[in-house]
């Protein structure tokens, strides 16, 4: 692993997802808000417009959904912008597990032969050790099930 600091490079679509989910929230706001203002004084001034009071709602509805889409945009912007720098820092690489748990194999060898009676020395050494337990095919765990019997009977009228 490198010891030296990298310079960070300039992810382009991640900063435009950025700019990209402001802008559309800052126009769904400022339709939100035009939209309402122009129903409130076309309903004070007493309009009689159908097609003008449709208008001013589609306003107000087509706002809504760009905040709430620009929302999402910043949500997307904030999770690839976690997960990137996640990736960067090696905070999302697991450690070994399988060496945590198995830890020397070998050395886990020798001592259950030891401790089943058989002499050290006499394990077999080339099956290799997964650390999970493979089912046969055969078992029931991976069989598809039926429903189960029901001992109830059915309620008669």
């Amino acid at each position: 692993m490198p010891t030296t600091n990298r310079r960070p490079v300039l992810n382009l679509p991640l900063l435009g997802l950025w700019v990209a989910a402001v802008v559309v929230a800052g126009a769904g706001t400022w339709m939100v808000l035009s939209g309402n203002a122009g129903q409130a004084d076309f309903y004070n001034q007493g309009g009689s417009d159908p097609a003008e009071l449709i208008g001013l709602q589609s306003r107000t509805t087509i706002g809504g959904l760009l905040i709430a889409a620009g929302v999402l945009g910043l949500f997307l912007a904030l999770a690839t912008h976690a997960r990137n720098r996640a990736a960067n820092t090696g905070l999302a690489t697991p450690p070994d597990a399988a060496s945590d748990v198995l830890g020397d194999v070998d050395d886990l060898d020798e001592e259950d032969a030891e401790r089943d009676g058989a002499p050290a020395g006499t394990v077999d050494d080339a099956a290799p050790v997964t650390g999970a337990a493979v089912p046969a095919n055969d078992e029931p765990a991976d069989q598809p099930t039926a429903e189960p019997e029901r001992d109830v009977e059915p309620a008669r009228a």
